[in-house]
């Protein structure tokens, strides 16, 4: 996971007050620290370093109505083992199965080929 909710139960979560299975049913999941819109500066998280990426890496973007519904590992299995259409298609179902109370967003990038300038060029 690259992202992380700034909630406060990620905040629980952070400083161990909390587990996973805690996090995951709590009663102020949905409880924010941050958004846009309420204040005139928005404090942006980043991420810090270079991140690689090869051929055949998949990024999963998606809303908590899908990750509190399914787990990290089910997502990922159904994200390798499909093509990013019908796996995005069988993780909107899946989580509409378990309950579907929030908005079920998710897309799926999946890089084929990563181009390199330096590649076939004559020096």
């Amino acid at each position: 996971q690259m992202t992380e909710d700034h909630s406060v139960v990620m905040e629980l979560l952070r400083q161990g007050l909390i587990n996973e299975d805690q996090a995951r049913g709590h009663a102020d999941k949905n409880v924010i620290l941050r958004a846009l819109g309420t204040k005139p500066q928005v404090s942006v998280s980043t991420w810090g370093r270079p991140f690689p990426v090869k051929a055949n890496d998949r990024f999963v973007l998606c809303t908590d109505g899908l990750s509190d519904l399914v787990l990290d590992d089910e997502i990922q299995a159904i994200a390798e083992a499909e093509t990013p259409s019908t796996a995005c298609e069988q993780l909107v179902t899946l989580a509409k199965q378990r309950g579907g109370y929030d908005n079920i967003t998710v897309g799926i990038l999946h890089v084929e080929m990563i181009h390199d300038p330096a590649v076939g060029q004559d020096e």
